[in-house]
C-alpha cells in the first residue's frame, strides 16, 4: 500500500507543470497561427492595392496623353459612335481622303472604352465618375459618392476592401482635377482649372489574391500538428521523469500522439514531407501526391530530389536553419513534379524535437504559389508596358523630386534635352546653376494644382508642358511633367495666321468683285469691289438671295447645275442688265462660279468671282472695225509696194546696164592709152591713168555689191539640211589655195549641222573668212579659229582672228552698208560684206555681233536657231 503513494507523489506536480507548459505551448502555437494568417492577409491587401494604384496611374497617364493631344480620332462604328458631348466642335467628325469616317473621342470617352475592354477581359475594373456627371452612366455608387465627398474636404485618396456582388474587392479612388483640356466639355458646368471634377475608382477582386481556403486550412492543420507534436514532446518529456509504469504509459500516449500527428499531416491540404536529420524523406502526405505526384516512392530519397537542380542548393541551408534555430521560412524555389513539370512553391520548415529539445527530424510544408507568381508577373508586365509606353511617347516625360533631382526621364527627354544623370532639373533643362525663381513645378508641389507652361529650349525648340502632382509607390511626393514639341505647330500657326491675314487683305482690297454664296444662292459675304460695282453698301447683301436682287433665268440655271454637278463653271462676256440701273445699259461680265465641298463631298458654299469686260467688249468692237480698215490699208499699201518693187527692179536694171557701160568705156580707153600711147605720157600721166582705172574698177565693184545686197532682200531662202563643218572646210580650202606662200594656222573645230540655204550660208563664210584673212595679213602667222557653242535654243558660230582688230566704240558701224573702220589704202573692200552677212543671218532667224580690240584681233559671232532635221525656217 505504501508503494502507491510513492508512485503518485512525484506525478502530481509533474502534471501541474505539464499543463502549464502545454498552455504556454498552446499560446505560442495560436500566436504563430494568428501571425501567419495576418501576414497572408496583409500581403494580399498590399498586392491588391499596388495593382489598383498601378491601374489608376496608367489610366490617368492614358487620359492625360489623350488630353494633351486634344483627343483621338477613331473610325465610326457601333461601339464608337460620335459622342453628342462634342457636337459643338466643328472638327468632331472627319472624312479621310480615302473616304473613311473618323470621329473624335474625348479623353473621358476613350477612358470609358478602355474600362469596358478591361472588364470584358477580366482585368481590374475602372470607373470615371463625378457628383455632377454629364452621362447618367457615370453617376457614382454609394461608396464612390462617399469618397467624392471626402475629396471635397481635402482627402487625397480613399481605399478599402468592400463586398462587390458578394465577393471581397479592393477599391481605390483618387480625385480627378480639371485641366485646360477638360474645359471643352465641362466649362459650361462652371468648372475652372484645378477644380475637383470627380474621381477615378479602380476595383480589384480579392479572390485570386487572398490565400485559398486550402492554404488556410493547411496552415491551421500544420500548426495543429506542430502543437500536437509539441504536446506530445511535453508529455513524453514528463513521462520520462515518471515512474516506470508512468513512463510506459507516457510512451504509449506519445506513440498515439505521433500516430495522430502523422494522420493529421496526411489530412493537410498543402504538401508535407518529413525528413530525418540528413535530409532524407521519411514520410509524405496525400496532398503531396495529389498536387505534385510524389508518393511513397520518394521515401528514403534526399529532399533535393523534389526540386529542380538550380534550386537544390536552397534546401541544405533550410535544413541547417531548422537544426540551429528551429525553423526556416519562405524558401522560394521551383518544385519538380513527378511528370517533370516545374511548379513554383513556398516552403516553410520546422524542426521536430524530442522532449529534451534534441532534433529528431524536419517537417516541410510545401505551398503552391503559382497564382501569386502569376499576379506578380502580371504586375511586372503591366509595369513594363507602362514603361514602354512612356519610352515610345512622342513627347518628353520626366519625374522629379522636391529636391530638383530627376528620378525618371523617357527616351524622348534623353534624346532631345539630354541624359540627366545626377544633374538637377534646372541645369539639364535650362543650363542654370540655381533653381528657377518662378519654378512652376514647386508651385504644383505646394498647391497640388496642375499647371501648364510654354517654354523654349536652348536648342530653339518650343514645348508645351503639363505639370501634375504625383506620388511614388511609397507615397513620397513627386512631380510629373509631360512636354509636347509644338515647334512645327507654332510655325504652322504663324504661317496660317499670315495666310489668313493675306487672304483677308486680298478679299478686302482686291479690285476683283468676289461673292460667297450658300447652296440656295443666299449672300454670305461680299467684298467692297462687288458692292461698289453694284453701287450698294456691303451690309445690304448678307442673308438676301442673289436672284431676288438680280433675277436672271439663264444664270440661275447655271448656278443650279453647278451645285448639282459640283463642277466649276466659267462664263465669258456674259451680257447683263442691272434691273435697278437700266440707264447703265447692257454690261458684259467674265465670271467664274466654283463650288467648295465639305468633308462629306457635298457643296458647302460657292465662290462667285466677276470681272467687268464691258470696256473690253467695246474695245474689241472698235478693234474689229479698225482691223477692217487696216485690211483695206494693207491692200492699198501692198499695191503701192508692188509698184515700188517694180520701179526698184527697173532702177536695178538701169544701174546694171546704164552705169556699167560708161565705167567699162572709161576703163577700156584708159587701158588703151596706157598700152598704145605710153611713150607719149610722162610718169605722172601714167600714174593718173592707173588711178582712174582703179577707181573705175572700185566703182564697178560697189555697183555689184549694192545690187547683190538689193537682190538679197527679194531672194527666196531655200532651207535644207546643211553640214556646216564640211561647208567651212571647203571655203577655207578654196581661200587657202589663193594665198600662195602666206602662213595661216587654221583651227577648225567641230560644228553642228543645221538647216539653212547653202548658197547664202556659203556667202556668209566666204565673207567672214575672207575678212579674217584680209585683216591678219600683217601678222607673220595668221591664226584663224572657227567654232560653235550652244546658247539656249540657238547655236552660236564664230570666226576669231589675231588681226588688227577694231575699237569697240565703233562696233555698231560694222554691219552698216558702206561702213568701214579702216582706210581703203590699208585694207581693200567696199563695206558691204558684213552688211550682207547680217542680212543673210537675219533672214535665217538669227543675229550677228562682233567683239574686238585694237591690234588684239577680232571675233565675229552669228547665231542660228537650233532646228531639227526637215524643220523649215
Amino acid at each position: 500500500m505504501s508503494a502507491e503513494p510513492e508512485k503518485k507523489g512525484p506525478s502530481i506536480p509533474l502534471k501541474q507543470y505539464g499543463w502549464i507548459v502545454i498552455g504556454v505551448w498552446t499560446l505560442v502555437a495560436a500566436a504563430s497561427l494568428g501571425w501567419n494568417l495576418l501576414q497572408d492577409r496583409e500581403e494580399a491587401l498590399r498586392v491588391a492595392r499596388q495593382i489598383a494604384l498601378t491601374n489608376y496611374e496608367r489610366d490617368v497617364l492614358y487620359r492625360r496623353w489623350a488630353a494633351a493631344h486634344g483627343g483621338v480620332y477613331v473610325p465610326v462604328t457601333s461601339d464608337t459612335p460620335p459622342t453628342p458631348y462634342l457636337a459643338q466642335l466643328p472638327e468632331r467628325d472627319m472624312l479621310t481622303p480615302s473616304g473613311r469616317r473618323l470621329t473624335l473621342l474625348n479623353p473621358a470617352y476613350m477612358t470609358r472604352q478602355i474600362y469596358e475592354m478591361a472588364q470584358q477581359s477580366g482585368l481590374p475594373r475602372g470607373h470615371l465618375t463625378s457628383l455632377k456627371p454629364l452621362r447618367p452612366q457615370n453617376a457614382p455608387d454609394p461608396w464612390e459618392k462617399k469618397a467624392l465627398e471626402a475629396f471635397e474636404h481635402g482627402q487625397l485618396e480613399v481605399s478599402e476592401v468592400v463586398s462587390i456582388n458578394g465577393q471581397p474587392s479592393m477599391r481605390l479612388m483618387r480625385p480627378f482635377r480639371i485641366d485646360p483640356s477638360c474645359l471643352a466639355c465641362h466649362e459650361e458646368q462652371g468648372y475652372k482649372v484645378g477644380d475637383i471634377r470627380g474621381g477615378i475608382s479602380v476595383s480589384v477582386p480579392m479572390g485570386p489574391l487572398m490565400p485559398k481556403a486550402s492554404h488556410t486550412w493547411s496552415l491551421i492543420l500544420g500548426h495543429v500538428v506542430l502543437w500536437m507534436l509539441g504536446v506530445a514532446g511535453i508529455v513524453v518529456a514528463g513521462r520520462q521523469i515518471s515512474l516506470s509504469a508512468a513512463e510506459a504509459m507516457t510512451a504509449q500516449e506519445a506513440a498515439a500522439a505521433a500516430t495522430m500527428a502523422v494522420q493529421t499531416v496526411d489530412g493537410m491540404l498543402d504538401g508535407v514531407i518529413i525528413t530525418d536529420l540528413r535530409g532524407r524523406i521519411t514520410h509524405t502526405n496525400k496532398a503531396l501526391t495529389e498536387y505534385f505526384g510524389w508518393g511513397r516512392e520518394v521515401v528514403g530519397e534526399l529532399a533535393t530530389k523534389l526540386v529542380v537542380d538550380r534550386d537544390a542548393a536552397k534546401i541544405l541551408p533550410g535544413l541547417t536553419a531548422c537544426l540551429t534555430q528551429g525553423y526556416a521560412r519562405d524558401l522560394e524555389c521551383d518544385l519538380l513534379t513527378k511528370d517533370r513539370r516545374e511548379v513554383p512553391v513556398l516552403i516553410n520548415a520546422s524542426a521536430i524535437t524530442d522532449p529534451q529539445g534534441r532534433p529528431l527530424g524536419v517537417i516541410w510544408a510545401i505551398r503552391d504559389i503559382t497564382a501569386l507568381r502569376q499576379a506578380e508577373l502580371a504586375l511586372e508586365t503591366e509595369r513594363r508596358r507602362l514603361l514602354s509606353l512612356l519610352e515610345e511617347l512622342p513627347a518628353y516625360v520626366y519625374l522629379k523630386a522636391p529636391d530638383y533631382s530627376i528620378k525618371f526621364a523617357n527616351r524622348f527627354f534623353r534624346e532631345r534635352i539630354g541624359d540627366p544623370g545626377d544633374r538637377p532639373c534646372y541645369e539639364v533643362l535650362h543650363g542654370f546653376a540655381a533653381p528657377c525663381e518662378d519654378c512652376r513645378s514647386m508651385q504644383v508641389s505646394a498647391t497640388h494644382q496642375p499647371q501648364e507652361r510654354e517654354w523654349v529650349h536652348r536648342g530653339g525648340r518650343t514645348y508645351r508642358a503639363y505639370v501634375y502632382p504625383f506620388a511614388d509607390s511609397d507615397g513620397s511626393p513627386l512631380i510629373l511633367e509631360l512636354g509636347i514639341d509644338i515647334t512645327e505647330r507654332k510655325r504652322a500657326e504663324e504661317v496660317l495666321k499670315e495666310k489668313t491675314r493675306t487672304l483677308e487683305a486680298f478679299f478686302a482690297h482686291t479690285i476683283t468683285p468676289l461673292v460667297f454664296l450658300d447652296k440656295e444662292f443666299n449672300f454670305i459675304r461680299v467684298n467692297a469691289a462687288y458692292a461698289q460695282s453694284c453701287q450698294r453698301d456691303v451690309s445690304e447683301f448678307p442673308g438676301r438671295n442673289h436672284f431676288e436682287i438680280y433675277p436672271h433665268e439663264e444664270n440661275q440655271a447655271i448656278f443650279t447645275q453647278v451645285v448639282k454637278t459640283k463642277i466649276p463653271y466659267q462664263a465669258q462676256a456674259m451680257p447683263f442688265v442691272y434691273p435697278d440701273h437700266p440707264e447703265w445699259g447692257v454690261t458684259y461680265w467674265d465670271w467664274t462660279l466654283v463650288p467648295i465641298l465639305n468633308d462629306a463631298g457635298e457643296v458647302d458654299f460657292l465662290v462667285f468671282a466677276l470681272h467687268n469686260v464691258t470696256d473690253r467688249k467695246q474695245a474689241e468692237e472698235e478693234i474689229r472695225q479698225l482691223n477692217a480698215e487696216l485690211e483695206l490699208r494693207v491692200l492699198r499699201r501692198t499695191a503701192q509696194l508692188e509698184a515700188a518693187n517694180q520701179e526698184l527692179e527697173s532702177f536695178s536694171y538701169s544701174v546694171s546696164h546704164d552705169l556699167r557701160a560708161p565705167l567699162r568705156a572709161i576703163d577700156g580707153f584708159s587701158r588703151i592709152i596706157l598700152k598704145d600711147h605710153a611713150d607719149r605720157l610722162d610718169a605722172e600721166g601714167q600714174r593718173l591713168l592707173d588711178i582712174i582705172r582703179a577707181n573705175t574698177q572700185k566703182m564697178g565693184q560697189l555697183i555689184d555689191d549694192l545690187l547683190a545686197f538689193s537682190r538679197l532682200g527679194r531672194r527666196e531662202v531655200k532651207v535644207a539640211d546643211l553640214d556646216m563643218e564640211t561647208l567651212v572646210r571647203t571655203v577655207a580650202g578654196e581661200l587657202q589655195n589663193a594665198l600662195g606662200d602666206r602662213k595661216v594656222q587654221w583651227d577648225l573645230k567641230p560644228l553642228p549641222a543645221t538647216r539653212a540655204d547653202r548658197a547664202l550660208m556659203n556667202q556668209v563664210w566666204v565673207n567672214l573668212l575672207g575678212n579674217a584673212l584680209k585683216f591678219t595679213r600683217r601678222q607673220e602667222t595668221a591664226i584663224i579659229e572657227v567654232g560653235c557653242r550652244p546658247a539656249g535654243d540657238e547655236d552660236v558660230y564664230y570666226v576669231k582672228d589675231n588681226g588688227v582688230g577694231f575699237d569697240m566704240q565703233f562696233a555698231h558701224k560694222l554691219f552698216g552698208v558702206f561702213q568701214r573702220l579702216h582706210r581703203y589704202e590699208e585694207f581693200e573692200g567696199t563695206g558691204v560684206g558684213l552688211a550682207l552677212v547680217q542680212r543673210i543671218v537675219q533672214r535665217h532667224g538669227g543675229r550677228v555681233w562682233a567683239e574686238g580690240q585694237v591690234n588684239g584681233g577680232a571675233c565675229v559671232y552669228f547665231s542660228l536657231p537650233r532646228r531639227q532635221a526637215h524643220q523649215a525656217v
